[in-house]
């Protein structure tokens, strides 16, 4: 059964560019592993293992294995295909099912967007909305610590929930005039 796979990926091979992120890395790494070995539900990608990867130059690779999600991404279906109003409603109807599932479990996924949902495509059946990437995923209230504080956001920071940016957001072109 295939799988996706997401490796942290640091620049091993000019450390200054990583630098003093790396135990952030790491940490954000972690916290999204946790997060997800204790999430199950229909609409999130599953994980199905995490590990290290020892490559031929005996470099270590921390990974995660989760469920691979064959269809295409939310957006490009809803541009490319006919959807009737009853079909949205029931594709952000997961959605949002899967968020208050992530709520009720004290997770705050931090990062949603058309790019981090996928449509499953099922045979003889609809597609069901899938929602990737728990990369920036944190921990709501106080009991959910995994080695830092940061892992978790306090029910009364309202700052707090303003404070998480995607990597993305921060390092590709297209979004520099945004910040």
């Amino acid at each position: 059964q295939l799988r996706a796979l997401k490796f942290l990926t640091l620049n091993y091979h000019d450390p200054d560019k990583t630098g003093q992120h790396s135990a952030d890395f790491h940490k954000t790494f972690k916290r999204e592993r946790e997060i997800l070995y204790r999430l199950s539900h229909g609409n999130i990608a599953r994980l199905h293992d995490s590990g290290t990867y020892t490559d031929a130059n005996d470099q270590e690779w921390e990974y995660l294995a989760s469920e691979f999600v064959a269809g295409p991404m939310l957006a490009d279906a809803f541009n490319e295909e006919t959807f009737d109003g009853e079909e949205i409603y029931r594709v952000l109807g997961e959605i949002i099912g899967a968020v208050a599932y992530m709520h009720r479990n004290n997770v705050y996924h931090c990062d949603i967007k058309h790019e981090n949902i996928k449509l499953r495509r099922p045979e003889n059946k609809s597609s069901d909305a899938v929602l990737l990437d728990l990369g920036t995923a944190h921990w709501i209230g106080e009991d959910q610590d995994l080695d830092s504080p940061e892992s978790t956001i306090p029910y009364d920071d309202a700052v707090a929930r303003h404070r998480f940016i995607s990597t993305e957001r921060i390092t590709h072109e297209k979004y520099k005039n945004l910040l």
